[in-house]
């Protein structure tokens, strides 16, 4: 399985079409931080899409928010809690955390 422009665009409320240039390069990011964070190791393939999904989400939340202060653009009055503007190798390793071997040296 392998994580789409959709998918990314699901998870981050990006338009699929008109970002889709910008999407494919947070995806391919994300897949090299994750490919380098794995290296070694045996992952159950589901769990480095969604490793890849989250570090390519946070990826975008940091280009659109490039001051480090998030936008609301659809504010309806209701308060909404500050996305991470993390670093992406963070939700990536959260999550692959059980299945990585650990560093020595």
């Amino acid at each position: 399985m392998t994580v789409t422009i959709q998918q990314l665009a699901t998870e981050t409320g990006a338009n699929a079409v008109q970002d889709a240039t910008r999407l494919q390069e947070q995806l391919t990011a994300a897949t090299e931080i994750v490919t380098r964070l794995t290296k070694g190791s045996t992952v159950p393939a589901a769990m480095v899409d969604r490793a890849i999904l989250e570090a390519a989400a946070d990826l975008w939340r940091r280009n659109k928010a490039r001051t480090g202060v998030p936008q609301f653009d659809s504010y309806d009055g209701n308060p909404e809690p500050l996305p991470s503007l993390r670093d992406p190798h963070t939700s990536a390793y959260i999550i692959l955390r059980p299945w990585l071997r650990p560093g020595i040296g």
